[in-house]
C-alpha cells in the first residue's frame, strides 16, 4: 500500500477498476455533481485547505445533522435554535 493510503477512501487505489451495474451509475452521477459545481471542485488547485479545517468542518456539520449525538448532549428543544446558530457560524467561519 502507498504511504498514506490507509488515510484514503479508497486504500490508495485512486485510478482503479471502475464499479458497473448500480453502482457505476452511482459513481458516475456522484462524480459529475462533484466536477459540476465550481464551489466543490478543487481538484488539483494548489491552495486547497488543510486537512484539519476540514475535518474540522466535518465534524462541525456532523453536529448540525445529528444534534444531541455528537457534541452537546442533553439538548433541549428550547436550546436549539442557539445551538444550530452558534454552529452555523463556525461553519460560516471555516467557509469564508
Amino acid at each position: 500500500m502507498k504511504k498514506g493510503a490507509a488515510n484514503q477512501p479508497d486504500g490508495g487505489k485512486a485510478g482503479g477498476a471502475l464499479p458497473t451495474g448500480g453502482e457505476a451509475d452511482l459513481v458516475r452521477r456522484l462524480t459529475e455533481s462533484m466536477l459540476a459545481d465550481p464551489r466543490t471542485c478543487h481538484l488539483g488547485e494548489p491552495l486547497l485547505p488543510s486537512r484539519e479545517a476540514v475535518g474540522e468542518l466535518v465534524e462541525l456539520i456532523r453536529h448540525l445533522m445529528f444534534p444531541g449525538f455528537f457534541g452537546t448532549r442533553g439538548l433541549k428543544r428550547d436550546d436549539l435554535p442557539a445551538h444550530v446558530a452558534a454552529l452555523v457560524g463556525r461553519v460560516r467561519a471555516h467557509t469564508h
